[in-house]
């Protein structure tokens, strides 16, 4: 390849062009490709040569600076408008482009072959290094759905050239006013580089073969977004530089936003907390602008697994939208309140947190509609609620008419309907639809390495679902191999340092324990954990959920003590940083307990347990399947400590509540029933060999009795039958010895 650079002409050279042919007024509404058929080819018709090649001698031509991109259904003013609003601020010497309009022939090109416009494109970018692609409109541009402008993207990666952005004045000034991630997103969503079109079907074919030939499209619409996520950074950058007080905070926070999304977190909060500084210096503590920008700290918090910190900034935020008397309507306000409704779920606190979902999706339905996308995300939020408190089929319908809805309304590569998309997933796998979950988790896998890349963290979050998902459906080695690409991607995009890298890590270390990998697993249970202590302190929920998990495998291979020693200060720990309902804590209380029982500790473990049954009664009803499996186990160990009229009532209230928890006839509730007829029949042998006839004769009565609401079964049956038989005539009470 060449590294001198092809000839390119100067902005003089455009401005000679026009006044030649007729002046500006003559170039009103004519596209590229209008100007080329109207002057362009008349000029060089008797040469059929370039009009560079024709005009070779004039000092307007010189060597390239910068090769531009772009789309020839452009105004060619627009175009014009843009390149001269990039360079000036540039050296006149940089102002020289190379512009296939001028200097490529544009005569006879059906006969050129495929392999010379390839070569011509990719040579020029290699030798000039420098390219500029005219974007009209920012957030929708053309020359991202332009065949040819999708091949010269490719070049300018593969031959390591700078890449540049020029728009209009009034693009400009649009961009600045709009620019979000979730509007660079939307723009991103609309990126297939497989459904890019050109003049001729031809050249698309042979473009789509290239690319394939030589990335993928998946690759090459990543690299799309790599070149567009830099390009994107450096303009705020130096928004940034050229800008200061709430006009640089503005930008910062922007930047700031850009940086959370990639999982850039330290960056994202040097940026939001220089920016909140600056909003309460500028405008004051209680300014809504500064309120705007503090919660989009608490937010960043909140993906950092600060939820107190998040909480402590919202109830600022809140406070400071009341005495402003806006606490109802304003958007922004209403936003807040959102994110404080997610950060009360963080913490466990399920009820307030739904009572605000409430009230927010309200709001939403009557401000902007039913399908709007604030009102899909605020139900959605609302929806896994309900799973993180195990009411997986109240969710169920929120979360599929929130799909339906964004594919509808953002479309199918948005990345909201992504979101919803995994988080429907996640709902089919907690519903144990296990076939239908793992196929939904594959489509969205597949959509976020198209649109966002394989090491965007978005994907990474998507593959560790996907992997939960072979892991619940108890394919290990599927789910393995998962994790550790994942593990491996993480390492290298975000370090090994990053709460994102150490929570996959914990996810493969119980997966390896699941699978009987027991020293595989502590290995990577002890390096999540002590990494974990020392980024995010001891105390920080995702530490403690590594010892958790470290302890529970102990108490697996039977080191019991070991388990103690991390499971009991656990406890302790999660009591001093969640609030007492939070449902880890509910879940450590009973592995410490059944600790405690596994060495016949019954002192210790009963009351531990009976807290974690009122736990559980409170946060989820009597009725709920963790609540009666909670009392199950409550009933079990006092059968093992012998307070038996206690372990009869719970079982009776177990078996009652499984019917309308479970239906009658469910394992869990034969489960239930089973147990309550193996209890009596086997106090009434007791009482039997002890020749108490009267509680034997009462036991039985009670399995009778217990029978005609719960259908005993057949060995149940048989059992009493011939118990029965064995009872005295007339089955006497048990007579007192006399002391006389």
């Amino acid at each position: 390849m060449s590294t001198t650079p092809p000839l390119g002409v100067t902005l003089a050279f455009f401005d000679a062009f026009i006044a030649s042919n007729g002046g500006e007024a003559a170039f009103v509404g004519l596209t590229t490709a209008q100007v080329s058929t109207s002057f362009l080819m008349p000029t060089t018709a008797a040469t059929k040569l370039s009009l560079v090649e024709q005009l070779k001698n004039d000092p307007c031509v010189q060597p390239a600076r910068y090769f531009v991109s772009h789309a020839w259904k452009y105004f060619f003013l627009d175009v014009l408008e843009s390149l001269r609003l990039f360079f000036v601020d540039k050296p006149i010497a940089d102002h020289i482009v190379w512009f296939d309009l001028f200097c490529n022939s544009q005569h006879d090109t059906t006969i050129k072959p495929f392999s010379w416009w390839t070569t011509t494109f990719r040579s020029s970018i290699g030798a000039i290094q420098n390219v500029i692609m005219v974007l009209l409109p920012w957030d929708r541009p053309i020359p991202l759905t332009r065949a040819w402008c999708v091949f010269e993207i490719f070049a300018t990666v593969s031959t390591k050239s700078a890449f540049h952005v020029a728009m209009t004045r009034a693009e400009t000034e649009r961009f600045a006013d709009h620019v979000s991630v979730d509007t660079f997103y939307d723009m991103l969503g609309h990126v297939k580089s497989e459904a890019c079109e050109a003049f001729r079907p031809e050249d698309k074919a042979q473009i789509a073969a290239a690319i394939v030939d030589a990335i993928g499209f998946t690759a090459m619409d990543n690299m799309v977004f790599q070149v567009f996520g830099a390009w994107m950074a450096t303009t705020l950058q130096a928004k940034i530089a050229s800008t200061s007080n709430v006009l640089q905070a503005n930008w910062q926070l922007k930047l700031g936003s850009l940086c959370q999304a990639q999982g850039k977190f330290a960056d994202a909060e040097r940026l939001i907390d220089a920016a909140v500084a600056t909003k309460k210096l500028c405008a004051g503590h209680d300014a809504a602008e500064t309120l705007i920008a503090m919660e989009r700290l608490a937010t960043l918090y909140n993906e950092q697994g600060q939820f107190a910190r998040a909480e402590e900034v919202l109830r600022h935020c809140q406070l400071g939208w009341e005495k402003l008397g806006h606490a109802e309507t304003a958007p922004a306000a209403i936003i807040a309140l959102e994110t404080l409704a997610t950060t009360l779920q963080n913490l466990g606190k399920f009820d307030d947190a739904e009572a605000i979902y409430v009230k927010c999706i309200a709001h939403r339905q009557q401000v902007s509609g039913d399908n709007h996308e604030s009102t899909l995300v605020c139900k959605c939020n609302l929806a896994t609620l309900y799973e993180e408190r195990g009411e997986y089929r109240k969710a169920s319908p929120l979360l599929t008419e929130c799909l339906a809805a964004s594919i509808a309304t953002l479309g199918p590569d948005n990345p909201r309907t992504l979101t919803l998309k995994n988080n429907a997933a996640a709902n089919l796998n907690y519903l144990r639809h296990f076939d239908a979950a793992a196929a939904l988790y594959v489509e969205c896998l597949n959509d976020s390495e198209r649109l966002l890349g394989g090491d965007h963290p978005s994907t990474l979050a998507t593959m560790n679902n996907a992997a939960a998902n072979f892991a619940a459906h108890k394919k290990l080695t599927d789910a393995e191999a998962l994790y550790t690409t994942c593990v491996e991607r993480s390492k290298r995009v975000l370090g090994p340092e990053h709460p994102s890298t150490l929570k996959t890590i914990n996810n493969l270390a119980s997966l390896l324990r699941e699978a009987e990998k027991t020293d595989a697993a502590e290995v990577l249970f002890q390096e999540a954990l002590a990494i974990s202590t020392k980024v995010l302190g001891p105390s920080h929920p995702n530490t403690l959920t590594t010892m958790s998990n470290l302890g529970r495998m102990y108490e697996q291979v039977g080191k019991l003590d070991a388990a103690l020693a991390l499971l009991v200060p656990c406890l302790a720990s999660r009591r001093q940083v969640l609030p007492p309902e939070h449902p880890c804590i509910a879940k450590t209380i009973l592995s410490v307990a059944l600790l405690f029982e596994a060495k016949h500790e019954f002192t210790a473990a009963e009351p531990l347990l009976r807290e974690y049954c009122a736990l559980q009664t409170r946060l989820l009803g009597a009725t709920h399947p963790e609540t009666i499996f909670g009392r199950f186990t409550l009933a079990e160990h006092l059968v093992k400590s012998h307070a038996l009229e206690d372990a009869e009532a719970i079982f009776l209230e177990c078996a009652a509540s499984a019917l309308p928890t479970f239906g009658p006839s469910a394992p869990e509730t034969k489960h239930f029933e089973s147990a309550v007829e193996v209890f009596y029949l086997n106090r009434s042998q007791t009482s039997m060999k002890a020749k108490e006839w009267g509680d034997a004769a009462r036991d039985l009565a009670a399995l009778e009795a217990f029978g005609t609401t719960h259908p005993l079964s057949a060995r149940a049956t048989d059992a009493l039958r011939v118990l029965k038989q064995h009872l005295p005539v007339g089955a006497p009470h048990k007579v007192a010895s006399s002391t006389g």
